[in-house]
């Protein structure tokens, strides 16, 4: 079952692997069974030390990671959008915290652009005669899973405050930038989103007998949330680009302020696609 050509894209082999592609040569112990389990369990522990490797670095060596992929280490650890995904998934079979999610009452009531989408919005539901509460209900549902799979456009806000930090950075290119927010956004939905908030709620009921308020959980949360962000940018852009510390904090200090921007935008497109969903596939 030998064969002196690549089965893939047709050059000439020399030897055990296609020098062209990397395709393996085809042998017969290949079509075997014990071949084929070996296969699955090297697959399995190669995936799960690289995820383990890179979740250990995404904590203890923010920079790590990305440096190594912008070097262009594209094998060493798990690709940025591969990490994302996987975080993402852990976030949407069990969101410790619904941080990207909102609610309807308030989308209109509680946000910068309330005032300017809530009068549409009535209107939208007293033109198509659709009763409040049932619509109401019908948002908060869909929003629980759309704000889930939406939260991949946080990646590219975060993308292109880096890139205006860095503009004289010429060696960084914006998918550059994008490599570093992948990462920072994996970073916030495996620990900001995930373990942090459940920390903090177990701390507060266990040891000091009492439950957080809604308020409570907001300043809280949101604090920590900001210095975990100005420590981890401050890592990453001191790994990646090797400019001064106190112009690095100072980048840092401003991506903690864009979040607010960026979350609020993040919410006003979460209203606009949950709405648009309830349109196409159910009225």
């Amino acid at each position: 079952m030998t064969t002196s050509q690549c089965k893939s894209c047709g050059e000439e082999l020399q030897g055990p692997y296609c020098h062209a592609c990397g395709q393996k040569r085809l042998e017969k112990t290949d079509k075997s069974i014990r071949h084929i389990f070996g296969e699955v369990i090297h697959s399995f522990l190669f995936v799960e030390n690289k995820f383990y490797r890179s979740l250990k670095l995404l904590l203890s060596k923010p920079a790590e990671m990305p440096r190594a992929y912008i070097g262009g280490a594209t094998n060493k650890y798990l690709k940025p959008v591969q990490f994302f995904f996987i975080a993402n998934l852990v976030y949407f079979i069990y969101p410790v915290f619904a941080t990207f999610n909102t609610s309807f009452n308030t989308q209109l009531n509680g946000l910068p652009h309330s005032s300017i989408t809530k009068p549409q919005v009535i209107s939208y539901l007293q033109e198509k005669e659709i009763d409040f509460e049932e619509y109401q209900d019908l948002y908060n549902r869909s929003s629980t899973q759309i704000s889930k799979t939406i939260v991949i456009l946080i990646v590219p806000m975060f993308a292109l405050v880096f890139q205006l930090l860095n503009l004289r950075q010429k060696q960084l290119y914006f998918a550059d930038h994008l490599t570093m927010s992948f990462y920072l956004l994996t970073f916030f939905l495996l620990f900001m989103v995930q373990l942090i908030p459940a920390v903090i709620m177990l701390f507060y009921k266990q040891l000091l007998g009492f439950e957080f308020g809604e308020f409570e959980v907001e300043v809280v949360y949101s604090s920590i949330m900001s210095l975990s962000i100005v420590w981890y940018v401050y890592m990453i852009f001191k790994g990646v680009t090797g400019q001064k510390r106190i112009y690095i904090f100072l980048k840092a200090l401003l991506v903690a302020a864009c979040l607010f921007p960026i979350i609020q935008l993040y919410r006003l497109l979460l209203l606009l696609v949950t709405m648009s969903w309830l349109e196409i596939f159910r009225i």
